[in-house]
């Protein structure tokens, strides 16, 4: 790892890294000026978060060049691919589990303890088929045995239900499906059809919208509760129609 002595870090974890991307540029670092931000990843909210580093050196107008990100080092990881999926589909989920050290045993479950793969080295992949019926989180673990001391790590998977947005004269015309998400935010491309129709954004109960922007302009919404496929949501409708044509919005 780098020596981090020469550079200017920051005590406090960054919530992401894009986080930690902001903290640098409003740092604003010198030409040549090295800075470090610790930050977690995927994200602080996440049960699997792991703290990462980032490298950043000054550039000239307060640009800045940034290195590849650096991983705080674990005995063994167990990662999961994909790890957010729709509440009611089938999922293919990809479990991977790495270790630093050669393992005489390795052995990956689900959260009931039942067996998805074993084998030994120093990485295993299993695979496993799961319908969640509910929102929540499956649990996953890895045992192995290096040098006769037993290691595990855990990881989770994230059962959501759909996010729908769009425009029209009711919040049933938001038909578009984002991809399987913990949360709403993000950038959002809606297109308007017909002219002084609203913009929707319906989510799961379990989720909330604090604010919708328009080109840093917050864009007036009024919630409702509602039923969609017979589960409770919460619909986000603009107060003001918009004129025909598409408007990207940003989520927060």
């Amino acid at each position: 790892m780098q020596n981090l002595n020469k550079y200017r870090a920051y005590k406090n974890v960054a919530d992401n890294y894009d986080h930690a991307l902001d903290l640098v540029r409003d740092k604003r670092p010198v030409l040549g000026e090295p800075v470090v931000v610790p930050y977690y990843s995927p994200d602080v909210d996440d049960l699997d978060k792991r703290i990462n580093l980032l490298f950043a050196v000054g550039s000239l107008n307060g640009e800045f060049a940034v290195f590849e990100p650096t991983e705080m080092y674990n005995l063994v990881s167990l990662s999961i691919s994909p790890n957010i999926i729709f509440v009611g589909d089938s999922s293919t989920l990809v479990i991977s589990a790495k270790l630093k050290d050669n393992a005489s045993s390795i052995i990956i479950t689900d959260e009931n303890e039942t067996q998805i793969a074993s084998g030994s080295g120093t990485s295993l992949v299993g695979t496993t088929t799961v319908t969640p019926s509910s929102e929540g989180v499956l649990e996953y673990s890895v045992t192995a045995v290096v040098n006769g001391k037993t290691l595990s790590a855990k990881s989770h998977v994230y059962c959501v239900r759909p996010i729908y947005y769009g425009s029209g004269t009711d919040y049933t015309d938001a038909t578009l499906v984002d991809s399987a998400k913990r949360k709403p935010k993000g950038k959002y491309t809606i297109y308007v059809n017909s002219a002084n129709d609203y913009i929707y954004f319906v989510v799961p109960s379990s989720m909330s919208i604090t604010n919708v922007s328009m080109n840093g302009l917050s864009m007036p919404m009024q919630e409702t509760s509602v039923h969609k496929y017979g589960q409770l949501y919460t619909a986000y409708q603009s107060v003001n129609g918009y004129d025909v044509g598409m408007y990207n919005l940003d989520v927060e």
